[in-house]
Formats: structure tokens, sequence, C-alpha cells
């Protein structure tokens, strides 16, 4: 291996540990843990997101899922460990 070239061997081992203990969130599920990492209520977020009430409830119950936490000050404790 030449000197001037960085060793993409050890960043790739990484990346695949980070990626492997980061849970899987759908697009909308990250959006929704956004939201209440932010500490909106269900019925703020259905208001940003122009759903309803229940399809809220229905996001948030899995994310809670997906992170395998009870609760969402849980998950808001981990969106900020995911940033």
């Amino acid at each position: 291996m030449k000197l001037d070239q960085p060793d993409t061997h050890f960043e790739s081992k990484n990346e695949s540990r980070l990626s492997e203990s980061t849970p899987k969130l759908t697009p909308r599920q990250r959006e929704i843990l956004d939201y209440i990492a932010s500490g909106l209520s269900n019925k703020e977020i259905s208001g940003e997101l122009c759903i309803s009430e229940a399809t809220v409830k229905s996001h948030v119950a899995s994310v809670l899922k997906v992170l395998k936490v009870p609760n969402r000050i849980k998950a808001a404790q981990v969106a900020f460990k995911l940033q």
C-alpha cells in the first residue's frame, strides 16, 4: 500500500459496525422520530405532516418497536445518539 492512500479497509469495518448497530428506520419513521425528539405531541406532528393523529400514533408505535424502547422519552434519547 502506498503511503498517500488512505486505509479504506479500516473505515469500511467501522462503517459496517455502525450500520449493524443502527436501527433500520424508514424515512417516515426517522421523520417521526425527529419530531418526537423535538418534543412535539402526536397532535402537533399530525398538523406538521398533514396526516391523522391515528396515523401518527401508528408511526410512533412502529418507531418504538423498531428501536426496542418502551416510550417516547427513550426514543428521543436514541434519536440524539443517532445524530
